[in-house]
Formats: C-alpha cells, sequence, structure tokens
C-alpha cells in the first residue's frame, strides 16, 4: 500500500479510508486476499510489485474513478507475500451467486497459488502459517511475470461502453459468463 502511494491518483487501487484503516486495525483489508510461500528465485529476495485494473459495475469517470483491483507483491530475504485486491462490487456480486464461496475462492487466483508450498494467510488466518516447502524458481516467476496478463483478462469492459451495455456485461458476467470472454467479444465490436 506504501508503495502504491507513488503512483498516480486513478491508478493507486486503494483508497484513503482504507489506508487509515490500517494504520488503526494493523490488520489487511477485508476485499483482499493474502498469500505466504517461501523461494530461492532471485526476484524473491528483494523485490516488490503492484498492478492494478479498473474493475467496475457501471461506468467510471475515467479521470476521476481510481482503479480497484490489484495484484502485488513483496519479497524479502526468500519469503514473498502475495496480494490480491478485489473490487467490493466484485466480492458483493460474487457472494450473491448460488455458489458465493467457491465463485469469490476461484475468481483471479493464479493456479500456482493451488500449490501446496503456498500457505493462504488472509483472510482466516491459522496459527502456524510459514510454509514448509520451497516454490520451483519456475513457478514464482510464472506469478510475477503473468499476473498482469491475468489482470488484465480478468477485468470486464467499461471503456467505451454505454450504461446499457455494462449493464448487460455486468449482468452476463454474474450468471457465469468468463469475464475473459467477456472483454475479447466487447472490445471487438
Amino acid at each position: 500500500m506504501a508503495y502504491a502511494l507513488t503512483l498516480a491518483p486513478q491508478q493507486n487501487p486503494f483508497t484513503e479510508v482504507e489506508y487509515r484503516a490500517m494504520a488503526d486495525s494493523a490488520a489487511p483489508l477485508n476485499r483482499s486476499q493474502v498469500w505466504l510461500m517461501h523461494s530461492a528465485e532471485p526476484r524473491a529476495h528483494v523485490a516488490m510489485a503492484i498492478w492494478w485494473t479498473l474493475h467496475w459495475f457501471h461506468p467510471p469517470e475515467p479521470e476521476k474513478t481510481p482503479n480497484n483491483t490489484a495484484y502485488g507483491y513483496v519479497a524479502v530475504a526468500g519469503v514473498v507475500m502475495a496480494m490480491l485486491l478485489l473490487s467490493s462490487e466484485v466480492i458483493e456480486g460474487l457472494r450473491a451467486l448460488p455458489d458465493g464461496d467457491e465463485a469469490l475462492a476461484g475468481f483471479m487466483v493464479p493456479p500456482m497459488f493451488n500449490a501446496p508450498v503456498v500457505r493462504r494467510c488472509w483472510p482466516n488466518p491459522r496459527p502456524q502459517y510459514f510454509p514448509l516447502g520451497v516454490v520451483p524458481d519456475a513457478e514464482l516467476a510464472v506469478f510475477i511475470e503473468g499476473a498482469p496478463g491475468i489482470l488484465s483478462e480478468m477485468g470486464l469492459p467499461v471503456d467505451g461502453l454505454t450504461d446499457e451495455a455494462v449493464v448487460k456485461v455486468r449482468d452476463e458476467f454474474l450468471s457465469g459468463a468468463s469475464a475473459a470472454e467477456l472483454r475479447r467479444r466487447w472490445e471487438s465490436l
């Protein structure tokens, strides 16, 4: 979150209220998921990055509306904490589905995060949570290099669409349509 303060206002996916909440409670944001892993990959020793996008269910004002969804990671001495920040609107929409918990659990999660040596530590942290194994270099590299593409694929299209079109995209997504397919279809028009 501190790194994101260096970004332009529209790119920073965190709100001022969220910065204050983190300072007051020292707990991750409710709309975030955090994983912990250990790796020998060179970028696991000193590295930090964040990729962001806008994931909205109505047409935003591009110059005023901040991004609200992001992947990020921070790595020190072989310990990597990776974060997924979801839009509150997406969380509410997915929870409203019949299989809401499963839909939310799997939304935008890179496959490598299901590996036995990767531990999800938020939400629902457990007392012993440090990974016991080492994430292979190639798998960590996939996350680091592939996260921007995954994030781009999963963002719903809104730019240039009418209000009616955005409502249609939202309804199709909440009915189970793939966000990547919706993006391809609407951006090809």
